[in-house]
């Protein structure tokens, strides 16, 4: 008997509201053209993981991680510079402004403001609001850091969640570094839908789920950082 069903798993969005998070990713999306625009801008990514917030994929509980993407610039209206100074609580110096290391953000608390917009899969989580944690000193992590210039991160690109990989794929350049996107049939975790406007809630690699929209490609890679790198103020 020939029988349709959907083969693919998806979990909810997290619920709108105000969590504590601490930042645990730094991405590098790398160069992406926006075919509507005609424009080319460099984008990043960052990841934070939702303290106390679980998610159930399969029999196996992870810890939830939701993200959001920016292109990188500290310019007067950018997106990025708004959300670093209200997450810091203050504005950026003009010599930081000359050239600010992100890599300050890792290991960073944060309350984030969590609202649901709609695609063309239906709702999704975005972060909406980043202000600092206060009172309290979140959990060390180690911080993931791929970045596209630096190929001692490349190693980590193979455990990244799929659709992250396809979407560095996309990025001006690629095909230089050598990397390549892992088949379909070489997952180390559950498969899930790729989709472009609410993510699989994973794609294989090692990384828990990001409950997040799917927008341009990232970057991400581990950087020779302690396992146990105490919260950062930047």
């Amino acid at each position: 008997m020939l029988i349709a069903k959907e083969n693919s798993e998806r979990i909810p969005p997290m619920p709108e509201g105000m969590y504590e998070a601490v930042c645990t990713m730094l991405i590098d999306m790398g160069v992406q053209n926006n075919p509507r625009f005609g424009t080319s801008s460099r984008k990043i990514r960052l990841v934070w993981e939702v303290l106390g917030q679980t998610v159930k994929i399969g029999d196996q509980e992870y810890p939830r991680q939701i993200s959001k993407e920016f292109t990188n610039s500290l310019s007067d209206k950018s997106n990025l510079r708004k959300a670093l100074q209200s997450w810091r609580g203050k504005s950026f110096t003009p010599q930081e402004l000359k050239g600010f290391d992100l890599r300050k953000v890792l290991g960073a608390g944060a309350v984030l403001q969590v609202m649901h917009k709609t695609g063309e899969n239906g709702d999704y989580a975005t972060i909406e609001t980043i202000i600092p944690m206060v009172g309290k000193k979140p959990p060390a992590v180690k911080p993931v850091v791929f970045d596209l210039d630096d190929a001692g991160t490349y190693p980590t690109f193979q455990s990244l969640p799929r659709y992250i990989q396809e979407g560095i794929a996309k990025s001006e350049g690629f095909e230089f570094t050598g990397l390549t996107v892992a088949p379909k049939n070489n997952q180390t975790q559950p498969p899930l839908p790729d989709d472009s406007s609410a993510p699989p809630v994973h794609g294989g690699g090692m990384y828990p789920p990001v409950d997040d929209q799917y927008g341009e490609p990232p970057v991400v890679g581990f950087y020779d950082i302690p396992d146990q790198m105490p919260a950062t103020v930047f």
